[in-house]
């Protein structure tokens, strides 16, 4: 079938890809990883000690828990999924590497969304905070992620050029990521984050998911370019 012969073909350009790498290349990036996951856990505690610190609403508990544990640890676990070069990735095969990467994003695409309908639905003034809107951006965001990711995978069947739906599905997918993040940054900076926990502790946050953001996008910004350049 023509998609398979795609699929594995370009399963083996990026195992040749990661046989090729160096060893120091490969560390950095294994440091660079690490040092994202325990950000994006402090920053997962951060948001999930906050809203049990006082009395909220139910809409406002299940909207952090589901947005943070779709964005936060799923859809950036998705993206590390594909990084040949990331621990436990660099044993497994493109094939389950890509399997993995489908699981977590459609997981993660559920949980986001029913999230993001429920504070929606319990709130009328989305639009009227930098949060709330950047929150819809990062939603719609997801939604045309996970319909370009479909595209993607059945670019052959389509006849769309491959490198094009690729490079397009990584900077929408890095598009959702960087919305999702700073509209969690602009939760942090709330006036009732900073009267219940604190200046120092929103700042920490905000620090914390700057830093974890970047060390998602750190490997699919390479992968990116490694693609612009091998198409010409």
């Amino acid at each position: 079938m023509p998609v398979t012969q795609n699929f594995n073909i370009e399963g083996v350009d990026r195992e040749r890809d990661r046989d090729l790498v160096s060893p120091v290349h490969v560390t950095l990036l294994n440091v660079v990883i690490s040092i994202t996951n325990l950000c994006l856990g402090g920053v997962t505690l951060s948001a999930f000690f906050f809203i049990h610190i006082f009395v909220t609403s139910t809409s406002l508990k299940q909207h952090v828990y589901l947005c943070v544990i779709g964005y936060v640890i799923i859809m950036t676990q998705a993206v590390h999924s594909l990084n040949p070069h990331a621990g436990w990735a660099r044993m497994v095969k493109y094939e389950n590497r890509r399997m993995v990467h489908w699981t977590l994003q459609i997981v993660g695409t559920i949980l986001v969304s029913i999230g993001s309908i429920i504070r929606m639905a319990n709130v009328n003034t989305n639009f009227n905070s930098t949060h709330g809107i950047l929150g819809i951006v990062a939603f719609l965001c997801t939604i045309l992620t996970m319909i370009g990711g479909v595209v993607n995978a059945n670019s052959s069947r389509l006849n769309i050029n491959k490198t094009f739906l690729t490079l397009a599905h990584s900077c929408l997918g890095s598009l959702t990521l960087c919305s999702a993040f700073l509209s969690l940054c602009f939760a942090f900076n709330s006036m009732m984050y900073r009267v219940v926990l604190g200046d120092k502790s929103a700042d920490f946050g905000i620090a914390l998911s700057v830093v974890a953001l970047v060390g998602t996008l750190v490997s699919p910004s390479l992968d990116f370019v490694k693609r612009i350049f091998h198409s010409r």
